[in-house]
C-alpha cells in the first residue's frame, strides 16, 4: 500500500529489476540508516535502471513521515500486517517487537 493508502498491484514491478527494502520502522535506528544508505545512492542505482522501494510494516502516517525525511524520490510502502514479507516468505512473526 502506498503512503497515500492506495493498493500497489505487484504487476507494476514487472519490467526492470527492483530494490526492496523491508525494514520494521520508522523507529528503529538500523533501518533509518539503511533507507539514508539508499537514498545516497538513488542516482547511481536509477541510472543503473534499478527502481527501489522501501517497505515497512508501519502505517501509511509514517510511511508518508518517513517518505518526507528524505528528498529522493523512492517508492514508500506500508504492508500492514507483512502480508506482502509473509508472501515472499521473510516475515518474522512476533520479531522484532514493535518499537
Amino acid at each position: 500500500m502506498s503512503a497515500d493508502g492506495s493498493v500497489i498491484d505487484s504487476a507494476c514491478f514487472a519490467g526492470r529489476p527492483w530494490l526492496l527494502l523491508f525494514h520494521r520502522g520508522n523507529w528503529c535506528p538500523f533501518c533509518v540508516a539503511q533507507v539514508r544508505e539508499l537514498a545516497a545512492i538513488y542516482r547511481a542505482l536509477t541510472d543503473a535502471g534499478i527502481g527501489l522501494v522501501v517497505i515497512s510494516p508501519q502505517s501509511e502516517t509514517r510511511t508518508a513521515a518517513l517518505a518526507r525525511r528524505f528528498d529522493v524520490p523512492m517508492s514508500f510502502l506500508s504492508d500492514p500486517g507483512g502480508r506482502a514479507a509473509g508472501a515472499l516468505g521473510i516475515d518474522a512473526p512476533g520479531w522484532p517487537p514493535a518499537g
